[in-house]
């Protein structure tokens, strides 16, 4: 956790899950020349799109993930480019990342945290996609990752807390997704937040079996649903499970304890809802983010329609 105080007299301290930090804002523009734009030329743009990202790492690697639709502003189902996309792929994401704070504490009586805006291309000098896709689905699958440059996974002076594969050590937390239990969609509805850049915390509820794949217009998917009152600027966010701290939680050697911290599990990739009329959601399985970072397959944008996720693309 982090700790959040005030200077006051009254102060008090507060302790921040980690969780808070692992999710980021993100915004997309489509910038004819394909440069590295400044701050001032994006303030004087219209935004592409917006969502939410997290963090993810995977031997000693360090990702954006989000949703796949945030980067190629196409349906992953239709393959058709999204309302207000003007029918173009977004050339640049921005996201900010915070920086460290002094002492490993932020002053609620000083003004929000200070942050690196990091501007990053989704399309390299001759067209081609710079983030990754799965290398069986493809546009099959609403799920991008894009690799962060070695110089800010290396940058000490921000504060960069990521997921990353669940430990296998016998006296790591086990948590089990089950039907029905409370899941957590941590992101950025309507691009808002929570003070500090914090995301908001969505409660809903796993709404299919998530042992099982989920049957979806003849194929079987990894996906599971959850029912939870999401909303635009929120595809993209991690969907986690997490337990307050002094909860008790069984470990991977069966064993109980109390948790010392709160303690989470990133099921997978929140990526909409099913149809604008249900508030019931689709969470890509965590375990294809790996997939999609081992095999570093970059993006195809020259798209063929319908496509199986699980056939190889010729």
């Amino acid at each position: 956790m982090t700790g959040i105080h005030d200077n006051r007299a009254d102060a008090i301290e507060l302790q921040v899950p980690v969780e808070q930090f692992r999710s980021v804002p993100i915004t997309m523009y489509y910038l004819e020349g394909r440069g590295t734009p400044d701050e001032q030329l994006l303030e004087a743009i219209s935004p592409a799109g917006t969502g939410t990202g997290f963090f993810y790492r995977l031997h000693d690697r360090l990702y954006l993930v989000t949703a796949r639709h945030c980067f190629s502003a196409r349906n992953w189902e239709t393959g058709k480019f999204l309302p207000g996309s003007h029918s173009v792929e977004p050339t640049h994401v921005t996201f900010p990342i915070r920086k460290c704070p002094p002492g490993g504490k932020w002053d609620l009586s000083e003004p929000a945290a200070e942050a690196t805006l990091c501007c990053l291309r989704l399309l390299d000098k001759t067209g081609k996609a710079t983030w990754f896709e799965h290398p069986r689905a493809g546009a099959g699958m609403d799920v991008a990752v894009l690799p962060l440059p070695d110089e800010v996974a290396a940058d000490e002076s921000l504060l960069i807390e990521a997921y990353g594969p669940a430990p296998s050590d016998g006296n790591a937390p086990k948590l089990a997704a089950t039907v029905a239990q409370d899941v957590f969609v941590v992101g950025y509805p309507y691009g808002l937040d929570s003070g500090f850049m914090l995301p908001l915390w969505i409660r809903g509820a796993i709404a299919s079996e998530p042992a099982m794949y989920y049957p979806h217009r003849g194929q079987d998917l990894p996906l599971l649903l959850v029912d939870a009152r999401t909303r635009k600027g929120q595809s993209g966010s991690p969907a986690i499970l997490y337990r307050q701290p002094l909860s008790p939680i069984f470990t991977n050697n069966g064993d109980i304890r109390m948790t010392q911290g709160g303690v989470s599990r990133v099921l997978g990739v929140y990526s909409g809802r099913i149809s604008r009329k249900s508030d019931l959601g689709l969470v890509w399985r965590i375990e294809e983010v790996d997939v999609i970072c081992r095999a570093a397959k970059r993006a195809r944008l020259d798209y063929r329609w319908p496509l199986s996720p699980f056939q190889p693309m010729a």
